[in-house]
């Protein structure tokens, strides 16, 4: 998936394109393209990083605090509850600037 494509993507605001986006998040060529157009996308892409970020990836985590909306500040102090640690120091610096 090349850059102009997720681009496009992220632009059309649907839900399956967030599906598309999500099935390239592993892979470690275009984790930094794909995050870029799921946090372009906003509230929509919140459910797929919340399923993400609780496979342990700080990066979800980095995209829902770019994304810093009521929801996905909601996600993060969820994920911050879980009595696994999952969420780095920088993560857990930003999120209180987030919340306000």
């Amino acid at each position: 998936m090349q850059k102009a494509a997720a681009k496009s993507l992220s632009m059309t605001n649907l839900p399956k394109a967030v599906e598309v986006l999500t099935r390239y998040y592993g892979d470690s060529n275009l984790i930094e393209v794909v995050r870029e157009a799921l946090v372009r996308m906003g509230d929509l892409a919140v459910p797929k990083l919340e399923s993400i970020a609780e496979e342990d990836s700080e990066s979800a985590m980095d995209a829902l605090v770019k994304i810093g909306t009521p929801h996905a500040v909601e996600v993060l102090e969820k994920l911050n509850d879980n009595p696994e640690p999952i969420i780095s120091t920088g993560t857990l610096t930003i999120l209180p600037i987030k919340k306000g």
